[in-house]
């Protein structure tokens, strides 16, 4: 699968013109238009007839009206796609979200992929609110006939470890299986272990299972799929499976002195190590700088790019880290 992350792709914007405003509390604030903000971060789709492929994508909306309706639609309500707001459930061809009492949503919205023929299949997702319509979000996919006809994949947590359990229903020139994990699939995955074929050909039923110690990988969400080698080097991937394992404590920020000045540092505290992604945006969603970052369990800094920020006003910084989004506003005086 192609590395995805929340700036895989260039963003959109809808009426980005945000005014800086003062609150009673004498805090600046975002204030004007509505601001709009997606990450059309997928790849194409690629599956077998009848397997499920799932992505993702992320959602800023600001300044609505408190609880206003937001609707996000697919226009072939028929096809092989569908959209839900989870990853496991109640997938369909539309949801409807509300703002919340601050006039703002920010989330990640899933898309399935379950072709029926095979072939190229297009699919637009509209994003809309009662006073606008919204750009759409074009979605792509490719079903094809694998050489390895999939029964069922599982992830399931034990005493220590996470156990993949899978099977296949029949193997053609199959050679071997990669497993791959990600604490983030938008930031792709890593190989982590190699299962050899029982069969290479065969048509019967066969299973096979992997083990990975936690070690280090003790909270959060954990995201596995299936990378399987063909003889001859051609590759296919698996559906993805989670194990959630308790305990994430998630990244904590902590930015100071704020307003920033040239001596204003960033102090990073995650649960675990991983990727970090880094960004600052002004008030009209601009991205002003970016960096990624390999971060330990524990607490780091940064030395925020000062320069970057020539003009006053109001921006905001957001981390992912594990597909979890942080984001912290500041002012540049």
């Amino acid at each position: 699968m192609t590395k995805q992350g929340f700036t895989s792709t260039s963003p959109f914007f809808i009426n980005t013109t945000v005014a800086a405003t003062e609150s009673a509390a004498g805090l600046k604030v975002l204030g004007g238009e509505p601001y709009f903000y997606v990450d059309n971060g997928m790849s194409p789709f690629e599956a077998e007839v009848g397997q499920e492929h799932l992505q993702s994508y992320y959602i800023e909306v600001f300044n609505l009206a408190p609880t206003e309706s937001f609707t996000i639609q697919l226009t072939d309500p028929a096809g092989p796609f569908s959209i839900s707001t989870s990853s496991s459930s109640d997938f369909g061809s539309s949801i409807e979200l509300s703002a919340t009492n601050d006039g703002v949503i920010t989330r990640y919205i899933w898309v399935k992929y379950v072709p029926e023929t095979a072939g190229g299949h297009v699919a637009t997702i509209q994003h809309s609110t009662a006073s606008s319509e919204l750009e759409a979000v074009n979605v792509e996919g490719n079903a094809t006939s694998l050489p390895v006809k999939w029964h069922s994949f599982t992830a399931r947590k034990t005493e220590g470890a996470v156990l993949l359990e899978w099977a296949t229903a029949t193997e053609t020139n199959n050679s071997h299986f990669e497993v791959e994990w990600s604490g983030n699939p938008l930031n792709g995955f890593e190989q982590t272990g190699r299962v050899e074929s029982k069969a290479h050909n065969s048509e019967w039923l066969t299973r096979y299972s992997y083990q990975l110690p936690l070690k280090d990988h003790t909270a959060g969400t954990l995201y596995f799929r299936l990378k399987q080698v063909d003889i001859d080097g051609r590759f296919e991937y698996s559906k993805i499976v989670a194990v959630e394992l308790a305990g994430f404590a998630g990244v904590t920020l902590t930015l100071a002195p704020n307003p920033v000045t040239d001596a204003t540092f960033l102090l990073i505290s995650t649960p675990a190590e991983g990727p970090l992604e880094v960004q600052i945006r002004d008030s009209s969603g601009t991205l002003v700088w970016q960096q990624f970052y390999q971060v330990y369990k524990g607490s780091q800094q940064i030395k925020l790019p000062y320069s970057r920020m020539p003009a006053a006003g109001l921006y905001v910084l957001l981390t992912n880290f594990r597909g979890e989004v942080n984001r912290q506003w500041f002012i540049r005086l």
